[in-house]
């Protein structure tokens, strides 16, 4: 959606250029300069919503190993097991190695799911891509 506004933007500015005669004859250039800069508001408001997700999503894949380690030693704490620091480090010793496997699976999961969710507002004609109208 960031480059289909992109795209306008650079097209209305495009034909800017190329009518600027007849912009400049008729006094239109408030209103080329309004259009262009609604254009420009969707295109920064998408690129907002598009940063605003992706932070959403570090956080994410931050926090979940930290909050997987937190649930595995006080789950075995709470079941009256003794924590000492050998186990400890081994346990978090494993859970660097699989750390990296662990975010790896998040972010494909929360991008298939944006996808998912993206496929709903979209219908595919052999290859083209027709976004319906949100109500």
């Amino acid at each position: 959606q960031k480059l289909q506004y992109s795209d306008k933007r650079s097209k209305s500015i495009n034909e800017y250029v190329a009518g600027i005669r007849i912009v400049k004859y008729y006094g239109w250039e408030n209103i080329v300069e309004k259009q262009i800069s609604d254009i420009r508001d969707q295109e920064a408001s998408q690129i907002l919503q598009s940063a605003i997700y992706r932070s959403v999503m570090d956080l994410f894949i931050v926090l979940t190993p930290f909050s997987i380690s937190v649930a595995v030693f006080g789950t075995y704490i709470a079941l009256g097991n003794e924590l000492t620091p050998a186990k400890a480090y081994t346990v978090l010793s494993l859970f660097n190695l699989m750390q990296i496997p662990l975010r790896v699976m998040i972010m494909t999961c929360l991008l298939y799911t944006s996808d998912a969710a993206d496929d709903l507002l979209c219908v595919d004609l052999g290859g083209r891509r027709i976004i319906k109208k949100k109500k």
